[in-house]
C-alpha cells in the first residue's frame, strides 16, 4: 500500500470513529476478530462491555501496584531504567502508581465504586487532593459515573478552588486571631495608661543596663587585682584602680542626687514599695524578654570595644578576627 493509499484509510478510519452510532463492515470484522458475539441479545452485549470496562481499570490499579512493588524492590533509577527498557514512559508508569496508590487508601466501599469508573476518571481523582476526593464520593455528591470526563475534571478544578479560597480565609482569620492576642497582651501589659507603662518599662531597663555596667566594672577590678606583683604593669595597677574608683564615686555622687530629687518630688519617705510598685504578670514577661535583648547587646558592645581596640594595635602573624555581629532581639 503506497503511503497515500494509506493516509487515505487513516483518514477514513478516523472520520468512521467520530460518528456516533455507526456500526459497518469495518467494526463487524474487528469484532470477529477479537472473539465479540454480536449474536448475543443487546442485554448481555451490554453486560460484558460494562465488565470488559470494570476490567480495564482494574487493570490499570494492578499495573500501578505491580509496578510500585518492582520500584520498591530496586529503587528509583534501577526502576526507571527497567521501565525505560520496556518501553514504558516514566511519566505513565507514575501515573499508574499514583493511581494504585489511590485506590489503595480509599476505605473499601470507596474502593469498590472508584473500580466501577473509567480508568481515564479514576486517574483524575487520583491527581486530586484528597478532600476534593472525600467531597466527591460522598453520598449526598453527584454520581460519578454519570459524569463526562471534562465534567469530573470541571468539578475538580472547582472544589479545588473552593477549598484553596477556605484555607485562604482560615489563615487570614487565624493571622488576625494572632493579632488580637498580641494586641490583648500589650493592653494587660498596660491595665496601665500608655504614659505609665513607658515609663516603667523604661526605667526598668535604665536600671538594669546602668546594674550591667556596675557589674563590668567589678569584674574589671578582679582582672587587674590578677597583675599584682607582675612587673612589667605593676606600676600601672594602683593608679589604674584609682581611675575607676574615681570615676564610680563621680557616679555614687550623682545616683545618690537622682535618689534625693525623686524622693523630695514625690514625697517618698522610705524604699518601702507601694501595692502597684509591683510589676504586673505581663510587665514581668515583657521585662524579661527586654533584659535577655539587652544583657545581648551588652555583650556585643563589649566584644565590639575589644575587636576595634584590637584593629587599633600593630597586627600580628595569622588571619584577623572577625567584626562581631549585632545579636537579633527576642521583644515583640
Amino acid at each position: 500500500m503506497s503511503k497515500k493509499t494509506k493516509d487515505v484509510a487513516v483518514i477514513e478510519a478516523s472520520a468512521d470513529v467520530r460518528t456516533l452510532g455507526n456500526f459497518g463492515d469495518a467494526e463487524r470484522l474487528l469484532a470477529h476478530q477479537m472473539g465479540i458475539n454480536l449474536e448475543a441479545s443487546a442485554d448481555v452485549r451490554t453486560e460484558q462491555a460494562v465488565f470488559a470496562q470494570n476490567v480495564a481499570t482494574y487493570n490499570l490499579i494492578q499495573a500501578g501496584l505491580l509496578l510500585s512493588s518492582v520500584k520498591a524492590d530496586l529503587g528509583a533509577e534501577e526502576f526507571e531504567a527497567l521501565i525505560e527498557d520496556r518501553g514504558l514512559t516514566k511519566r505513565r508508569a507514575y501515573e499508574l502508581m499514583q493511581g494504585a496508590s489511590f485506590c489503595a487508601r480509599l476505605p473499601e466501599a470507596q474502593r469498590d465504586e472508584v473500580l466501577h469508573l473509567q480508568k481515564s476518571k479514576v486517574l483524575a481523582l487520583a491527581g486530586a487532593d484528597p478532600e476534593v476526593v472525600q467531597a466527591m464520593l460522598e453520598d449526598d455528591a453527584p454520581d460519578i459515573s454519570t459524569m463526562s470526563y471534562r465534567a469530573l475534571r470541571d468539578r475538580i478544578r472547582d472544589l479545588e478552588a473552593a477549598i484553596a479560597d477556605r484555607d485562604v480565609k482560615l489563615e487570614t482569620a487565624q493571622a488576625e486571631a494572632t493579632a488580637a492576642k498580641k494586641a490583648s497582651k500589650k493592653e494587660r501589659i498596660a491595665d496601665l495608661p500608655a504614659a505609665i507603662a513607658d515609663f516603667r518599662a523604661e526605667a526598668l531597663a535604665h536600671v538594669e543596663k546602668s546594674r550591667l555596667a556596675v557589674e563590668e566594672v567589678l569584674a574589671l577590678g578582679r582582672d587587674l587585682l590578677s597583675l599584682v606583683g607582675v612587673e612589667t604593669v605593676h606600676q600601672w595597677v594602683d593608679p589604674s584602680a584609682r581611675l575607676a574608683l574615681s570615676g564610680l564615686m563621680s557616679l555614687q555622687v550623682q545616683l545618690d542626687g537622682v535618689i534625693r530629687q525623686y524622693m523630695a518630688a514625690f514625697n517618698v519617705d522610705d524604699f518601702q514599695p507601694a501595692p502597684l510598685s509591683y510589676l504586673t504578670p505581663a510587665e514581668v514577661e515583657h521585662a524579661a524578654k527586654r533584659y535577655a535583648d539587652l544583657t545581648a547587646l551588652h555583650e556585643h558592645e563589649k566584644a565590639l570595644r575589644a575587636w576595634e581596640r584590637e584593629q587599633e594595635r600593630p597586627r600580628g602573624k595569622g588571619r584577623p578576627s572577625a567584626k562581631p555581629e549585632a545579636p537579633k532581639t527576642r521583644t515583640e
